[in-house]
C-alpha cells in the first residue's frame, strides 16, 4: 500500500496481530515520521492527508510502539512498483526463453 501512497496502518497492526507476540492492541501508537497515525489502537487525529504525502515519498519512517517494554528492533523494507514488478518478470522471461532457468 505504500508505493500507492496508502498509510494503512491498519496492515501493521494485522501484521502485529498474526505474528503470535503478546500483545495489548489498545496500547499501540504508529507513527509516520513522527506525525500519529494510531493512537492506544485507534485512528489518531492527524489529517489522512498528511499520513498520505508522508506515504508518498520515496522513503519514511514508521514507528511502531507496543508500550510492552524497553526493547527495539529495526526492519528496513520496500514496496517494490507494478514497474519494478514487470521489469523482474521480463529479465526472467528473457533468461527462461534463451534455456537458461
Amino acid at each position: 500500500s505504500w508505493n500507492g501512497g496508502d498509510p494503512n496502518w491498519g496492515r501493521i497492526i494485522h501484521a502485529i496481530g498474526y505474528s503470535r507476540a503478546r500483545i495489548r492492541e489498545e496500547l499501540i501508537d504508529i507513527a509516520y515520521n513522527g506525525k500519529a497515525a494510531c493512537e492506544g489502537g485507534l485512528m489518531a487525529k492527524t489529517p489522512l492527508k498528511t499520513l498520505r504525502d508522508i506515504a508518498s515519498r520515496d522513503q519514511f519512517t514508521i514507528t511502531v510502539d507496543l508500550h510492552l517494554g524497553k526493547a527495539d528492533y529495526t526492519i528496513y523494507t520496500s514496496d517494490l512498483s507494478p514497474e519494478y514488478i514487470d521489469f523482474n518478470r521480463s529479465e526472467y522471461a528473457y533468461w527462461k526463453n534463451a534455456g537458461i532457468d
